[in-house]
């Protein structure tokens, strides 16, 4: 019967599994009723594998933007998955294509809120410490920047008053993962986190998830756990 519905058996563990994961939100009466007078929804957006500077970049701006323009209120910021920089990002903090990659594709008069980024495997790969470059931007400028990066892992709870859905931020390039992506690369430099690293992130997240958290969590990472892309799952 699955194969005569063309339902394999991969995709019918990732329905029972997400389905699982929303039956073990097991949301109270009482918490769905103190969220009924939430203050309004928010407005997010989330992009990822997009740092190529290319017109594909930009033509997809431009329909966030189109998108954000549509509505009666300003967003309330944007969620960048990783692969924010392909290719060489030369000059470090200084480079242009902070420019040309973030803030002209993504201008704050369109774009208001804060950017928070996690780190994807070409962040690491592609520049020789552009990993580190990310991580220190915003500390490098005399001035307020949206880029928020304040960690390889960190926390966002939304809206700060009440907050309806806390954001776990993780960087998911491990070893295991990242050699196998970039396998036919130069192999002489790690690109992916130290096991101290690894180690570190997964007791901080351990951590959150038997913290206060707001009634919805969401964990974001580049890698995701389940793909139809070509490098799989």
């Amino acid at each position: 019967m699955l194969h005569h519905q063309n339902i394999s058996r991969r995709r019918l563990i990732k329905t029972l599994f997400c389905s699982s994961v929303a039956m073990k939100l097991n949301l109270s009466h009482s918490v769905l009723a103190e969220n009924s007078n939430a203050p309004s929804a928010l407005e997010l957006l989330a992009i990822g594998d997009f740092g190529s500077g290319t017109e594909a970049q930009f033509a997809t701006a431009r329909g966030m933007a189109r998108y954000a323009n549509g509505l009666k209120r300003k967003t309330d910021g944007i969620l960048f998955l990783g692969d924010n920089f392909y290719g060489p990002m030369p000059s470090g903090t200084k480079s242009e294509r902070w420019k040309t990659g973030f803030s002209d594709p993504y201008p704050a008069e369109v774009f208001p809120g804060p950017c928070w980024a996690v780190l994807g495997n070409h962040d690491y790969h592609d520049t020789a410490g552009n990993e580190v470059t990310q991580l220190n931007y915003a500390a490098s400028l005399d001035r307020k920047t949206r880029w928020t990066m304040p960690g390889k892992y960190y926390r966002v709870d939304l809206p700060a008053n009440r907050p309806q859905i806390t954001f776990l931020m993780i960087d998911t390039n491990h070893e295991a993962i990242n050699r196998h992506v970039h396998s036919d690369g130069d192999m002489s430099d790690p690109f992916w986190m130290s096991a101290e690293e690894q180690a570190a992130q997964s007791e901080w997240l351990e951590n959150q998830l038997i913290s206060s958290r707001a009634p919805f969590t969401v964990v974001v990472g580049h890698h995701p756990i389940y793909s139809e892309g070509s490098h799989g799952d």
